[in-house]
């Protein structure tokens, strides 16, 4: 039989052609793997998100009428998947991409979301490029129900499959994925694809109650923000009683507020010293610091929390958790970031591509991003991330909790929250994810909540 990895990247493959909104191998991920062989196990942490090209400059988005192009960020989804089915991998590479594969030639049933998102994102306003996989023969937008189909990226699906990932970073695709950004005003060269690595990695490890292990990816994931609000509903005594009452949620959202204030420390580890903002998140001791300020009967200014006006969105994304029979388990988050990425599809290849340089800090009018901020672009610099795919083990080091969610800026706080509600205060998993729940991130100033 297959390994979890397996399973992840043949459910990645076929789900970047049925939410195609979201994620697809124009675009990237992050990987937990904990993987169990007899005796042996191991963890390892895959970054494969996007890569700002070699000719990025920090100021290059700043043009209201930015190219769809200049969007685009060198893509490592393929990369990744290939580096996890490297070492972990047990079923043959090309058999992982026959679903993806026959599904693109003989078409799949549009569902209700990719029918909301086509109609709500692209609608009449939808890029040439985009019409003759998103709309019905006599051109009409899909509902659901309806049957889709995605030729060209079947071919260039079948050609990774057959080649590998070369085929992509460095073959006959290459040139073509190249020309195809490049004619729509990006700056990805095929030295860009050549020069992409994955980044493979000893996971971070966080101790929870109950000798639980929290694993969650390196920065630019949200693993250590998310660790971090763990810690201050532990420090500050919050209970699952006092949770479910207005007071409680209220703190749940102050906590929230004071973790995005953090995030704005981080930024790619290769380009930003982040050791004290890592140690800070991860710190129990400053867990407690943070609990004491945190005001029980009304809220403040972004200053209180430390913040400064410059919060990145991020957007729309995928999650997979698999467990194997085996006691091995994959946790991945991919994306594309906004629905549809740039909204433009490469003609030959079939290719959506992500729109990941807007995840970077991007100056404004109205902000107050400079240079030498931890989230702005520079050449090779990956862009801060929500997506924050985990995995707990537990004392014996079996796998307890596989987690991740989709969601953009939301995956950090969910995340945290159904832990909370799962580790924290005996919630089943179904309790947990079935709770109401709130969001904050401290800009824009608006609480969301779930009715």
């Amino acid at each position: 039989g297959g390994s979890s990895v397996d399973a992840a990247i043949a459910i990645n493959l076929c789900d970047g052609i049925h939410n195609a909104q979201s994620m697809g191998i124009g675009g990237g991920s992050l990987m937990i793997v904990y993987d169990v062989n007899g005796t042996k196990k191991i963890l390892m942490a895959f970054d494969s998100r996007e890569t700002a090209p070699s000719a990025a400059t920090w100021d290059m988005l700043l043009s209201d009428d930015t190219p769809a192009g200049l969007l685009i960020g060198t893509p490592g989804d393929l990369a990744g998947a290939y580096e996890a089915w490297r070492i972990f991998g047990r079923i043959p590479w090309a058999k992982l991409f026959q679903p993806a594969i026959d599904l693109c030639k003989n078409g799949y049933r549009v569902s209700e979301t990719l029918a909301d998102r086509i109609n709500s994102s692209l609608g009449d306003k939808m890029h040439p490029s985009l019409h003759s996989i998103f709309r019905n023969p006599d051109g009409s937008l899909p509902q659901a129900g309806d049957t889709l189909y995605r030729p060209e990226l079947g071919k260039t699906l079948e050609a990774v499959a057959d080649k590998g990932p070369d085929s992509f970073y460095k073959g006959e695709l290459a040139g073509t994925i190249v020309s195809e950004i490049q004619q729509i005003g990006g700056l990805i060269t095929k030295q860009d694809l050549q020069d992409y690595q994955v980044r493979i990695s000893l996971p971070m490890e966080h101790a929870l109650p109950g000798k639980r292990r929290l694993i969650f990816p390196r920065l630019p994931s949200g693993g250590a923000v998310m660790t971090f609000i763990l810690n201050v509903i532990l420090a500050s005594n919050v209970t699952k009683e006092s949770l479910r009452s207005a007071d409680g949620y209220h703190v749940l959202a102050e906590i929230y507020k004071f973790a995005f204030a953090e995030r704005l420390k981080l930024g790619d580890e290769n380009f930003t010293n982040t050791t004290q903002a890592i140690s800070d998140l991860l710190s129990t001791e400053y867990a407690k610091i943070i609990s004491k300020k945190l005001d029980h009967k009304q809220t403040h200014d972004a200053e209180f929390y430390g913040a400064y006006d410059a919060i990145t969105e991020d957007h729309g994304t995928a999650q997979y958790s698999v467990v194997a029979p085996n006691g091995g388990a994959t946790s991945m988050t991919s994306t594309i970031n906004r629905s549809f990425g740039c909204k433009r599809r490469g003609r030959k290849t079939g290719i959506i591509y992500n729109d990941e340089m807007a995840d970077f800090g991007v100056p404004g009018d109205d902000s107050l991003v400079t240079e030498d901020l931890p989230n702005v672009i520079a050449p090779g610099k990956r862009p801060l991330s929500s997506m924050s795919p985990s995995i707990v083990l537990n004392e014996r080091g079996d796998v307890e909790l596989v987690l991740g969610t989709a969601g953009g800026t939301k995956i950090t706080t969910v995340n945290a929250f159904v832990a909370a509600e799962y580790l924290l205060f005996g919630k089943t998993l179904p309790e947990a994810m079935d709770v109401p729940r709130v969001h904050h991130q401290l800009f824009p100033n608006k609480l969301m909540y779930e009715s």
